[in-house]
């Protein structure tokens, strides 16, 4: 996938459906979404360098109890993790033109210094499953998915 997208150029930097660095960075650190997509939908790769996004994926990091942890599974064993480090992520074919949404993917959040080589470059998080919304944690499935749980009676 890291193949995939420097060959796209600065055309398509794996950012979907906004162009503007202020709102991407509130999406990242506030969690804002400006577009509610689903399985099947098609999304629309953004360009050009993202530099000021590089300091904004270090904030996100930064906000978690937990901002040291190499993996998820250290994460999850150490246990003081709040959560933040975890984010959902739409899952598409990687197919320029094809971007279409086959899957919703639980990642993990690298430690800030791995985010320290610039805006052109990729930034990678480490895919661990299932998402559930609300959740410090991926979903119980191995499935993978965005999960809610619904308390019902």
């Amino acid at each position: 996938m890291i193949d995939l997208a420097r060959a796209g150029g600065a055309e398509e930097r794996g950012f979907i459906e906004e162009s503007s660095s202020d709102v991407i960075r509130r999406s990242i650190i506030y969690d804002y979404q400006t577009i509610f997509r689903q399985i099947g939908d098609s999304v629309n790769m953004t360009g050009g360098a993202k530099q000021t996004q590089l300091t904004s994926l270090e904030t996100r990091v930064d906000q978690d109890s937990d901002r040291t942890s190499l993996t998820y599974a250290e994460y999850v064993s150490r246990g003081g993790g709040n959560g933040r480090r975890v984010v959902v992520a739409p899952i598409n074919l990687g197919l320029p033109g094809g971007y279409r949404i086959v899957q919703f993917g639980c990642f993990f959040l690298l430690p800030a210094s791995e985010y320290n080589k610039g805006g052109n470059s990729p930034f990678c998080a480490e895919y661990v499953g299932a998402y559930l919304q609300g959740s410090e944690q991926k979903g119980a499935s191995d499935t993978p998915g965005y999960y809610m749980a619904r308390l019902i009676q």
